[in-house]
């Protein structure tokens, strides 16, 4: 398996994402004992293809929060999971055209639920979230 160097942590308005129309971003908020750790997604009941981000820090005014960000992605149901880990807990999201969505996910060995919401298009998030459960 060959290592990936990860960028130093993001700093406010430093991450671009292309979206609108039919493509939107998914950022999955993660605990801090993450930072560092893959995440892979892929299009709900399709095979995992390796597509992944790392979780970060990203310094934002109100604090640190350690995320990962894909985009675009058209929309649509996704499942995203720990990556290298095969029996690791699947998380479904569902990403909107030209919206940020977000899920947060708690540790791999923590508890199964989950919360997700569907964010603005200036990124504040939708209340309208409902936890979800985590599928293994």
């Amino acid at each position: 398996m060959a290592s990936e160097r990860l960028p130093s942590p993001s700093a406010p308005g430093s991450v671009v994402l292309d979206i609108g129309g039919r493509y939107g971003a998914l950022v999955v908020d993660a605990p801090a004992a993450l930072d560092g750790e893959e995440v892979e997604i892929r299009p709900e009941g399709a095979r995992w293809d390796g597509t992944h981000v790392a979780v970060r820090p990203r310094h934002l005014p109100g604090g640190v929060v350690h995320a990962g960000v894909f985009g675009p992605l058209p929309e649509g149901r996704y499942e995203i999971r720990r990556r290298h880990c095969a029996d690791a807990p699947v998380v479904a999201a569902e990403v909107r055209g030209g919206r940020v969505s977000r899920v947060a996910v708690t540790d791999p060995g923590g508890p199964a639920l989950l919360r997700t919401g569907h964010g603005h298009r200036d990124g504040r998030r939708d209340p309208e979230g409902e936890p979800q459960q985590v599928r293994g």
